[in-house]
């Protein structure tokens, strides 16, 4: 049986759905709460790059679901570099009008580099992990560019699939968890840059259920995420289980 039909290939498929959709609520909830503030929807750049971002999401679950990881690469790595650029952009003129926002930056908008990353502010994440944060950044969008134009890697790669069998479609139970890996992990990267460009309440009000407790969020299991989630320890309805809270958080950290 080839491995695309085996139930350990099907259960892959199915946590990809997940992660998929997890990470689409999680985006939409970020476009339903700043869509409230007119003022901040007619200003911010992300009223309008979240449409990208959605069919860009969207692409790498069709893609992946079918074998075609390249592309997907492709798209993870655009993911990337849209919301570090936004992320920089909004930092740096918060009020400003979205055509002046394009007209100032628009030489960082047209250039492939990424070496901005290094003055985003990233207030929700505690001290520990920030140098961590940029560090996979860098290397996310560096092995991801490998992909984006021919290079020997993707050749060599191509040659080796092909001498165990392996075409397009017809990927192995490996292949669709490497590229699961690669996903979940571009996309909590994604929402850390996200929730570091928008009204730090957003994350507040999507983290943190109403009794305190966390949001049982596929994303939670990022280290990122969950460093977001102990910055809103603060609040008021955390206050008599934080230690519980917090010990849950921490034992559910998986990448």
């Amino acid at each position: 049986m080839p491995d695309y039909e085996t139930p350990e290939y099907k259960a892959e498929i199915e946590n990809l759905i997940r992660i998929t959709n997890d990470f689409m609520s999680g985006l939409w909830f970020c476009i339903h709460d700043t869509g409230r503030d007119h003022e901040f929807w007619d200003k911010h750049l992300f009223s309008y790059i979240s449409q990208d971002i959605i069919q860009s999401s969207y692409s790498i679950y069709l893609l992946a679901r079918e074998g075609i990881t390249n592309p997907c690469k492709r798209e993870l790595r655009f993911l990337l570099e849209l919301t570090i650029k936004q992320c920089y952009i909004e930092q740096q003129m918060p009020r400003a009008s979205v055509t002046d926002k394009l007209d100032q930056y628009s030489k960082l908008l047209n250039s492939p580099s990424i070496s901005i990353k290094s003055d985003i502010t990233l207030s929700l994440l505690p001290a520990a992990t920030k140098d961590t944060f940029l560090a996979d950044v860098g290397r996310f969008y560096g092995v991801s560019s490998k992909y984006v134009h021919l290079s020997s890697q993707q050749v060599e790669e191509r040659i080796e699939l092909l001498k165990r069998g392996i075409t397009v479609g017809k990927e192995g139970v490996t292949e669709i968890k490497d590229m699961i890996q690669s996903i979940r992990l571009g996309y909590s990267l994604v929402l850390t840059l996200i929730y570091h460009s928008i009204p730090s309440y957003v994350a507040g009000d999507w983290l943190v259920d109403s009794d305190g407790s966390s949001n049982k969020w596929y994303f939670g299991k990022s280290k990122y995420i969950a460093g977001i989630d102990s910055y809103f320890d603060y609040k008021h309805e955390r206050k008599s289980d934080l230690q519980e809270i917090q010990k849950k958080r921490e034992a559910n950290i998986e990448f």
